[in-house]
């Protein structure tokens, strides 16, 4: 009776994981939206419902900027190309693969800026996720030969 008992708990509590394991799967791949900024695509949660960002994307730019600045070799003139403010951002993937992963999202800037290439370079550009509150997340900076 006991043993019974037991492999019906076990087959109903099987049976509980398995729909909410395909109920969190659905939520999560219908609440995947994906953009571009430039060359890079991006993979984000459902955005919130907020109608501007926290901070501005001149503020976001400054904070990539300072951080470029310690960059080796030296690269100057950064401009952004393209600019593109993401709720609940998880991925970011370029040309090579992927460029930012997570997997909570964060609210953040996304940039892509270019500058003449400095000597020996083809090209330079620039990655930067700028979080909502102005802190780099992530900060790369791209050089071609």
């Amino acid at each position: 009776m006991r043993l019974r008992r037991r492999v019906v708990m076990g087959v109903a509590l099987v049976a509980v994981l398995t729909a909410a394991l395909a109920f969190v799967l659905v939520q999560r791949e219908t609440a995947v939206v994906h953009s571009t900024v430039g060359d890079f695509a991006l993979t984000a949660a459902a955005p919130s419902t907020a109608s501007s960002p926290p901070i501005a994307q001149s503020a976001a730019t400054s904070t990539a900027l300072s951080v470029l600045a310690n960059f080796t070799p030296a690269v100057s003139g950064y401009r952004v190309e393209a600019a593109h403010w993401e709720s609940g951002l998880t991925q970011v993937t370029g040309l090579n693969g992927s460029l930012f992963s997570r997997s909570d999202g964060v609210d953040a800037w996304v940039l892509e800026l270019s500058a003449p290439p400095p000597p020996g370079y083809t090209a330079a550009k620039a990655f930067a996720v700028v979080s909502a509150a102005g802190r780099p997340i992530n900060v790369q900076q791209l050089l071609s030969k």
